[in-house]
């Protein structure tokens, strides 16, 4: 077997070990393809569906396209490492193997590493944080409905993105300028090529770098999530019936606005479901890495929380169907489930509707006992409709 060949030839110079541990090997073979295809098919379904002109005038729902972009992106970066898993299904995580130069799937796996891990970490910063976007605003929503609307524009909505984007993808350079794979032959067989996964910084860089991106990607999203959703409830309770969640539970709302907000809690309480475990998991990681003896806890900690991120990108579009009935409605829509199925209306029923309004306006001289009615629909139609294009 190669890896008594391994042996038999020289550790240190002729062999390697995989990155991957155990219990992460065992996830990338029997559990992340489904969570990866899942992962893929329903953030391509969320990009599809914000888009639909039901949809894409929202600012919340263009932060959340974004973050179904990342979430994307982040599990096509995740494949190489599925396709490394596999192709050393039989191999022992933690003994010493060959690899020849004609593996092209282990080749191209140590060719990657560098790339997939920087890409990996920066888009889930990225997913995290349009996360916290979107509970702010949905906590402005609540608390200052009027100034919130105003305020996030589709304008401000990009330079939120651009900034999120940048500064996650500079919080992790390190992981592309500091990182490097070293590869070399085996002086006693050319056949055989050996990769090392390096880091160029120092020990003190290397710490200061994990520490700050454990705060920043970690604890800081997660303390922000549930201060606003503290605030969110404090406020709720203060505003009582009038409160934009009331109404939106009591359907008062029309269909987007509901919609919408039901995709922004929806979003938010997956990622308390899911994140909370994850950052607990990773202080458990730092404190049993500190302690002897403790390796096998270190990898099962970090595998557990590696787990419960690509479970959360994976999860969002079966919470939005189950959240939003006009979600549900649109995505059956989209696959040919409901052809007749119409959320906005086309532009003759929206010049017809004109008119119609101007003859019940003139209509108010004529009979004075309706005019109140009249203009009080009038009114809470065009309110309804400024809420949706803010929202």
């Amino acid at each position: 077997m190669d890896d008594e060949r391994c042996v038999a030839l020289n550790v240190s110079l002729c062999c390697q070990t995989s990155l991957q541990g155990s219990e992460e090997k065992t996830l990338y073979i029997w559990v992340y393809p489904v969570l990866l295809l899942l992962s893929i098919f329903g953030n391509t379904m969320n990009i599809f569906l914000y888009h639909h002109p039901f949809l894409r005038t929202s600012s919340t729902v263009r932060l959340l396209l974004f973050r179904s972009k990342a979430n994307l992106i982040f599990s096509i970066s995740l494949l190489p490492n599925f396709l490394y898993a596999v192709g050393g299904f039989r191999r022992s995580p933690y003994f010493p193997y060959t690899v020849y130069t004609s593996n092209s799937t282990e080749l191209f796996y140590w060719h990657t590493v560098k790339y997939m891990v920087f890409f990996s970490n920066a888009l889930n910063t990225t997913s995290v944080w349009l996360t916290v976007c979107v509970t702010a605003h949905l906590l402005g929503l609540v608390a200052w409905p009027i100034q919130a609307k105003n305020w996030l524009t589709m304008s401000r909505v990009h330079w939120i993105i651009a900034v999120v984007t940048f500064v996650s993808f500079a919080l992790h350079a390190l992981l592309v300028t500091h990182r490097d794979v070293a590869s070399f032959s085996c002086p006693l067989d050319e056949e055989i090529v050996v990769h090392r996964y390096l880091s160029l910084s120092r020990p003190v860089f290397d710490q200061i770098y994990y520490y700050l991106s454990a705060w920043i990607v970690n604890i800081m999203p997660l303390l922000i999530l549930i201060l606003c959703c503290l605030w969110i409830g404090r406020s709720t309770m203060k505003r009582g019936k009038s409160s934009i969640l009331v109404t939106t539970l009591n359907k008062k709302a029309n269909g987007r606005h509901r919609c919408v907000l039901n995709l922004a809690a929806a979003t938010t309480i997956c990622h308390l479901i899911f994140e909370f475990p994850s950052s607990a998991v990773q202080f458990l990681a730092a404190v049993s890495s500190a302690l002897p003896n403790t390796n096998w806890r270190f990898h099962t900690l970090i595998a557990v929380s590696n787990f419960l991120t690509i479970f959360n990108a994976a999860l969002t579009f079966l919470v939005y169907t189950l959240f939003s009935k006009k979600y549900r409605q649109l995505a059956l829509s989209l696959c040919g489930f409901q052809t007749n199925y119409n959320l906005v209306p086309n532009n003759n029923q929206s010049r017809n509707s004109v008119p119609n309004t101007r003859l019940a306006k003139s209509s108010i001289a004529a009979t004075p006992a309706q005019p109140s009615k009249l203009i009080t629909l009038a009114q809470d139609s065009s309110a309804l409709s400024s809420q949706d294009v803010q929202l």
